[in-house]
């Protein structure tokens, strides 16, 4: 070490690489909930079903969303299956951004 050959490096604690694993669940989530939204919405979007709204996604679009209805049995259930996905998705993000704001460090960090 003294002649400059060799770096000390750091190892992270176990509590550590839990905050990590939190900030990579969190992230996955978001992930995910942005690909779920995209898929209800070009889903909507192929069945000519369109929000009169401006803004998506606030307490008005989810309001509307659970009101739409759709010709068919099939397209019907395959709505409810992706709303399902979006707001159990968004669950889950929920869950775990208070599991991180409850860790004893604070937010986790960022890669």
């Amino acid at each position: 070490m003294r002649s400059g050959d060799l770096t000390s490096i750091y190892v992270p604690q176990v509590q550590d690489e839990a905050i990590r694993g939190l900030s990579r669940a969190r992230e996955d989530a978001l992930r995910e909930l942005k690909t779920a939204k995209h898929r209800l919405k070009a889903f909507l979007l192929r069945q000519d079903i369109r929000s009169e709204g401006r803004a998506t996604w606030n307490a008005a679009h989810l309001r509307w969303l659970s009101e739409v209805v759709c010709p068919t049995p099939a397209r019907q259930w395959t709505t409810a299956r992706a709303k399902e996905a979006t707001f159990c998705t968004a669950c889950s993000r929920l869950t775990i951004g208070k599991s991180s704001r409850n860790s004893p460090r604070g937010r986790p960090a960022s890669k």
